[in-house]
């Protein structure tokens, strides 16, 4: 059996979504701040989206070789970016 990161994102769709433009908080120390982003996101103190580092352990990539939960992220050539999203960049 495998699993799918992206397997709740059809049932995100249906609530609300981040319309505004972003704010980014980086924290020195990720490991302290993931019980706190992780409360004020339950209490709906923080909406948005959470950037995180996500690794599998050793022990299982067996059990998800077939379809990996990591994903890698690749840079986007600027000139595929439309010109309206350039603008909402920046």
């Amino acid at each position: 059996m495998a699993y799918d990161a992206n397997a709740l994102y059809l049932s995100t769709m249906l609530n609300g979504m981040p319309c505004r433009k972003e704010k980014v908080i980086d924290n020195e120390n990720p490991v302290q701040a993931s019980p706190i982003i992780k409360n004020a996101v339950l209490s709906g103190q923080l909406f948005g989206f959470v950037k995180c580092k996500l690794a599998t352990p050793n022990h299982l990539w067996t059990k998800f070789e077939d379809m990996s939960p990591i994903f890698v992220n690749r840079e986007v050539p600027e000139a595929t970016v439309p010109q309206a999203m350039m603008d909402y960049l920046n």
